[in-house]
């Protein structure tokens, strides 16, 4: 998690939950988490989590995974009151690679920067079917 200006971020160790906490002053485009990544060849995974927002408006709720730079179709905005789950699947390459996973946030042109919450917990990889 880089510090970022305009966003407070505390991780909680135990259950693994991260809270982001937007003062409506941030960048308009920021990193929030990354991980380097090997992705082994012929092997597909699906990276699960759950979230969930506060006072952020579905508008505002900008949140993207991508994998070196491409945006991961997540199926859903991270937007949501209540705790939700999320879901993505990163494709088996073709040989071994090396890759940065990210959680990123990009205003939306004509979108206000958002002020309040968001929750990210039980990150996981599971093997893709």
């Amino acid at each position: 998690m880089p510090p970022q200006l305009g966003v407070d971020s505390l991780h909680h160790p135990g259950p693994g939950t991260v809270k982001f906490t937007f003062s409506g002053s941030q960048q308009p485009d920021l990193e929030m988490l990354s991980q380097t990544v090997v992705l082994p060849p012929g092997k597909g995974w699906r990276v699960k989590y759950e979230f969930q927002t506060r006072e952020i408006d579905p508008r505002q709720a900008a949140f993207v995974w991508t994998l070196d730079g491409v945006e991961m179709p997540a199926g859903r905005p991270l937007s949501s009151e209540v705790w939700m789950e999320g879901s993505f699947e990163i494709a088996a390459p073709d040989r071994e690679r090396v890759a940065r996973l990210q959680l990123r946030y990009t205003r939306p042109v004509g979108a206000t920067r958002p002020e309040g919450q968001l929750w990210i917990r039980r990150i996981r990889a599971e093997p893709a079917p």
